[in-house]
């Protein structure tokens, strides 16, 4: 028998003959190389994708005065948004910074910034997070990203007629302007508030209202809540559960409790069958929960979604005695070119963990998982709904 040949006992036993040894292992190493390299292109491609979209061709300054801590939690998902864009970054920059990239109130220096011309200048499109301000227990506060729970002396905030004009000059040179709750509700009154209404194509009826996950937790709703709901009810406040606090400017306070006055998730956040090109990726309906303000379109302005309550007989009843709709706009675009857009909702603002912006299929992989509209933490509305309609805006033409 030659040498290299196995004795046929060997083969009966099971053992390997080496010749079989020797192509099984010429044909492995391959394998396992080339799963490697498939495994790398496969986490790569993501990244190579989202460095391979050309960058947005917008100019964006963003105006955010209610920052009364660190985390500028009003604007934070917005700079995701931009980043995940490919929106470039002022000055150069390689990224959007939180921390750095706004107009407005700055925690660490204890002061504010005016909307100026100068400010604005360069600038294609003005993004107003939110005007409400900076008061002092919200500095007084010990928690991260808790604001104050009762009225307290305003630090900074609401809009000044010559910021308004500011704005104006911006549009009437043909600079884009985006606005959500809360630009022209308190602390911003008179010539500045109608100016601003104007500017964005609506009217304010003086309502907003927000959802709660619990209307008894005393560490999440507002004390003047409580205080003006015996005021104007004669009762002391014993709701409990998930609902909406609805508040009126001149201090009137409504409830609707899920269950009671209106369905669970009560306030529906509705885009047409057929929508505008900007919401075309948007969810249809889904449950909006967080602050809101009941607005109605003026003459010639376009309403692209609307609210809408899914009310119970006695929230009907809640609503008809409150003057206040059932369905009322929650998207208004004043204008087209300029582009002139108003959410009457606080969209930007939210804690969610957003992770990597540049991973192209991020957001649409976290967009399946948080389908359910039942998320208190507002992740369904971010990814089904904020997210999608920026992207289509940055991605179109200035």
């Amino acid at each position: 028998m030659e040498a290299n040949q196995q004795p046929p006992d060997a083969i009966l036993a099971g053992e390997e003959p080496p010749l079989f040894r020797r192509a099984r292992r010429s044909f492995t190493a391959p394998l396992a190389a080339g799963l490697l390299l498939l495994t790398c292109a496969l986490l790569l491609w993501p990244w190579l994708r989202w460095r391979a979209r050309p960058p947005s061709r917008w100019r964006v300054a963003i105006v955010d005065k209610t920052v009364p801590h660190e985390d500028r939690r009003e604007h934070a998902s917005l700079i995701w948004a931009l980043n995940h864009a490919k929106v470039p970054a002022p000055g150069g920059a390689k990224e959007w910074l939180a921390a750095r990239d706004y107009l407005g109130y700055r925690p660490e220096k204890r002061q504010g910034e005016a909307i100026t011309p100068q400010a604005l200048a360069g600038a294609g499109l003005i993004y107003i997070a939110d005007t409400y301000g900076v008061y002092r227990a919200d500095l007084a506060g010990k928690t991260v990203g808790k604001t104050g729970l009762d009225y307290s002396e305003r630090v900074y905030g609401g809009l000044e007629e010559s910021e308004v004009a500011a704005l104006e000059a911006h549009v009437r040179g043909g600079g884009a302007l985006v606005a959500e709750f809360n630009t022209f509700a308190s602390p911003t009154v008179g010539a500045a508030r109608a100016r601003a209404e104007a500017l964005l194509g609506l009217r304010w009826s003086g309502w907003s209202g927000r959802w709660f996950e619990d209307l008894a937790d005393e560490g999440d709703v507002p004390a003047w809540a409580r205080r003006s709901w015996k005021r104007h009810h004669g009762e002391v406040w014993a709701h409990q559960g998930p609902g909406y606090l609805l508040v009126n400017e001149d201090s009137r306070v409504e409830v609707l409790r899920e269950g009671t006055e209106v369905a669970q998730g009560g306030l529906r956040l509705v885009t047409p069958a057929a929508p505008d090109p900007l919401l075309r990726d948007v969810e249809r309906d889904l449950a909006f929960r967080y602050w809101f303000d009941v607005v109605a379109a003026s003459e010639g302005s376009e309403e692209l979604a609307r609210y809408q309550w899914s009310a119970l007989p006695a929230g009907l009843e809640v609503l008809r005695k409150a003057g206040l709709p059932a369905r009322f706009p929650a998207i208004v675009r004043a204008s087209r070119a300029p582009l002139r857009l108003y959410f009457a909702g606080d969209f930007a603002d939210n804690q969610l963990n957003r992770g990597p912006y540049w991973l192209a299929g991020w957001p649409r992989a976290i967009r399946a998982i948080s389908a359910d509209d039942r998320d208190p933490g507002a992740a369904s509305f971010y990814w089904g709904y904020y997210l999608p309609l920026l992207r289509t805006l940055f991605a179109s033409s200035p």
